[in-house]
């Protein structure tokens, strides 16, 4: 009977022969797949930085004791430079040539200009129509402004005659919710909360 052995590959000093290395072409095959996992992630590193929004400017704040030059077209009109001197009954004319909505603009402005059209506000019969962006501005006021637009604020909700033109429960939704952020802020003056809960409570008012 024939004994079959069976031959296993030794090394010469009798140990498993190790694997051959391996060829050129493997070690390029490698290489491309590295590659193509680099090239993917560089690919999307740079379509993130292109696409990433850039960063939203805060809005400035209004501040209506900076003072600055008037513009030409106020500082040459006589009506607005005697506003300016303190005297209601000029106030009162400057109210009833520009309305609500155009002294409330010239508000935006700041200054001492934007201190004389609130003065003026006061006066302007169609006031409570223009309570919302009134109420926006309370909202993106400095601290040392805000007094005085909420007292605008408030005059307008109360005094300000109602009428069907003025009526506008979007406007009052809105106003409401800017209300109520400027109560919750840490850095509103307790007096200023309390000219904010009197204009909230006629606006909730049925």
């Amino acid at each position: 009977m024939m004994l079959q052995t069976s031959v296993r590959s030794t090394s010469p000093n009798g140990g498993r022969r190790s694997p051959p290395p391996p060829t050129m072409a493997a070690r390029g095959r490698w290489a491309l797949v590295a590659c193509a996992f680099l090239a993917a992630g560089c690919a999307r590193d740079g379509t993130s930085s292109a696409t990433a929004s850039p960063p939203v400017p805060e809005e400035p704040r209004l501040d209506l004791f900076a003072d600055a030059p008037w513009p030409p077209a106020y500082s040459a009109d006589p009506l607005w430079v005697r506003a300016s001197a303190g005297d209601d009954l000029d106030r009162a004319r400057l109210a009833r040539r520009e309305n609500a909505g155009s002294l409330l603009g010239v508000v935006q402005s700041g200054g001492s200009l934007g201190r004389v059209a609130l003065s003026a506000f006061a006066y302007s019969s169609d006031r409570r129509s223009v309570r919302l962006a009134l109420c926006e501005l309370c909202g993106r006021a400095a601290a040392s402004s805000r007094g005085l637009l909420l007292d605008a604020l408030l005059d307008a909700v109360l005094n300000a005659p109602p009428t069907e033109e003025t009526r506008d429960a979007n406007a009052d939704a809105r106003c409401t919710r800017a209300l109520e952020a400027l109560v919750q802020s840490a850095d509103t003056a307790p007096a200023e909360r309390d000219r904010a809960a009197v204009v909230l409570g006629r606006l909730r008012a049925p």
